[in-house]
């Protein structure tokens, strides 16, 4: 009875926990700057998103431009109509061929 039983439950040890732990002061200035990079990462966890930056991994910054998303509705909607044009062509097409038959 001096053998300590192992749990079974639980969950699983992980194999290299992140145990070092380190504190960043920042200015008003960077903590500014450093949110609006965050925000603009689109990442969910500060802390993930200093681990990449810091460790030079690539970010990916998404950015949203008005002005691309309405020239691509535009040329969806042009598109569109240029295949409803078409298809009433056919239609006409097949329309007079069986007339004529």
């Amino acid at each position: 009875m001096t053998e300590k039983r192992k749990k079974k439950s639980g969950r699983n040890p992980k194999i290299d926990p992140a145990v070092f732990r380190y504190t960043l002061r920042l200015n008003a200035k960077e903590n500014n700057l450093f949110l609006s990079m965050f925000e603009k990462s689109g990442m969910h966890a500060r802390s993930a998103f200093f681990k990449k930056h810091f460790f030079g991994q690539p970010l990916r910054v998404f950015t949203e431009d008005k002005s691309q998303l309405d020239y691509y509705t535009k040329l969806s909607s042009l598109h569109a109509q240029y295949r409803a044009i078409r298809s009433e062509e056919h239609t006409s097409e097949l329309q007079s061929h069986s007339e004529i038959s």
